[in-house]
């Protein structure tokens, strides 16, 4: 999506919701439509993804694109460098 030209606000939020859904999914213990809230398209690829980050680290992950994203707000981080900073953080 960067190489097309998507903002990086919107890669930001695609990146928060897939990291927070991914944590649902990981984190409760009847994994269902009604118990996450989540669509059964969202809990499949979740699901298909299941054990690859450990809870540690999607918490990681959604506390560092949260700083990511204030940085950006308030001006303490260029948003042309937020995805960059937000993979090498994660990965």
């Amino acid at each position: 999506l960067k190489n097309i030209g998507e903002s990086n606000v919107k890669l930001i939020s695609l990146l928060y919701t897939s990291f927070r859904n991914q944590l649902i999914v990981e984190t409760v213990s009847n994994i269902s439509t009604e118990t996450t809230g989540l669509s059964s398209f969202v809990i499949y690829g979740a699901k298909s993804r299941m054990k690859k980050y450990t809870i540690k680290e999607l918490e990681n992950a959604l506390n560092v694109i949260t700083y990511t994203e204030q940085g950006i707000k308030s001006g303490l981080i260029e948003e042309q460098f937020s995805i960059d900073y937000i993979l090498a953080q994660v990965l």
